[in-house]
Formats: structure tokens, sequence, C-alpha cells
């Protein structure tokens, strides 16, 4: 009888220490985007910025997030007479495969990440710039592709500063799998970005 009794106070222990975790918070950040092996001019990455909903089911040491974000991207085309800044705007889900160093008692939690991320072009805008007379204007454009999708990676750390409160920042960079541009030729050129971001997570038991 006692051996029983251990056995299942045993179970109950690793199940609750097992037992996940979801948190969920607005998230936001900076950035730098740019597109690869774009024909015909030499290019430049833009300022980017990010905001949205971040959500991580955690368990012990793994985990996985989604997030869905509003993301402002692009490339600077630079040519001789002038430059256009090509600035679509995506609506992303990054999901995400989490580990996270320590445990769940410490304060701060080292984390990195790695997963796919899908995009959805929902408004595009051309910015032109010319040295000649020094002209601006600003327009609507569709030169690039509905659909993006890639790898989304980094690392984080996870701030604990209330209980259920955690304050999330991290450091990522996304790699396009597919051609982010309706160019006629068979070039391939993939959006890539880097960023950081900030955001707070409350814990949902």
């Amino acid at each position: 009888m006692p051996v029983l009794r251990s056995s299942a106070q045993d179970k109950t222990t690793t199940n609750t220490g097992d037992r996940p975790y979801m948190y969920v918070g607005p998230v936001m950040g900076v950035g730098s985007s740019w597109v690869g092996n774009v024909p015909g001019a030499s290019t430049s990455a833009i300022l980017s910025g990010y905001a949205g909903v971040n959500m991580i089911m955690m368990y012990k040491h793994w985990g996985w997030g989604d997030q869905l974000i509003m993301s402002s991207e692009g490339y600077t085309a630079n040519y001789v007479n002038g430059k256009v800044s090509d600035i679509p705007t995506y609506l992303r889900m990054p999901m995400r495969g989490y580990y996270f160093f320590g445990d769940r008692s410490s304060v701060v939690r080292p984390d990195i990440y790695l997963g796919p991320s899908f995009g959805w072009n929902v408004a595009e805008h051309t910015s032109t710039n010319y040295y000649v007379g020094d002209m601006s204007n600003l327009h609507s454009a569709s030169n690039f592709n509905t659909f993006d999708m890639g790898i989304d990676g980094g690392v984080g750390v996870l701030v604990r500063v209330a209980k259920n409160v955690n304050l999330n920042f991290d450091l990522g960079f996304y790699d396009g799998l597919t051609d982010a541009l309706k160019t006629p030729s068979n070039t391939y050129s993939p959006n890539r970005n880097t960023d950081m971001t900030m955001g707070v997570l409350f814990g949902i038991k």
C-alpha cells in the first residue's frame, strides 16, 4: 500500500509540472526589410514595422505559438536619377516552435524559436523620389504577389514582472521561400526581414 501511494503522488506531480500554460498579449516592433535578387536595379533595405497579437502555449521546456500581425515591408530600388520604394503591407501569421531554458520559477527565461510564416498582401504603395527637380509622389501599386511564405526564426527572452505577466523580447529573421515580386522574368526574389519585437504576455491557465 505505501508503494501504491508513492507511485500515485509521483504521477500527479509529473503531470502538474508538464501541464501547459497559455499566454496571450499584444506585440509590436521594428526592423529592416528588403527583397533579394531584384532585376534591373541595386536595392537597399527600408525600415519596417510590426503590430499584432501573440499567443504561446508553454510546457515545461517546449512550446508552440502563433502570431497575427500587420507587417509593413518592402525595399528601395536605386536608379541613376532617383529611387523607388515599394512597400507592401502583409497580414502575417508566424507559427513557431519554442524551446525555453530554465524553468517556470525563473524570473528570466531565454528561448529560441523556429517555424513557418504565412503572409497575405493586403495593401501596397510606392514612393518615388527623383533627384532631378526633387519631386516625390506616393501612389498605390501591385508589384508584389498576394501570397508569401517563408521561415521565421530567432531568439528571445521572457521576463516575469508580476504573477502570470511576462515581458517578451525577440530578435528574429525571416527568409522567404516564395517569389515576392511579379517579375516577368524567372528571377527568384524573396522577402527578407530582420526584426526586434516587444510584447506583454498574460497567463491564462
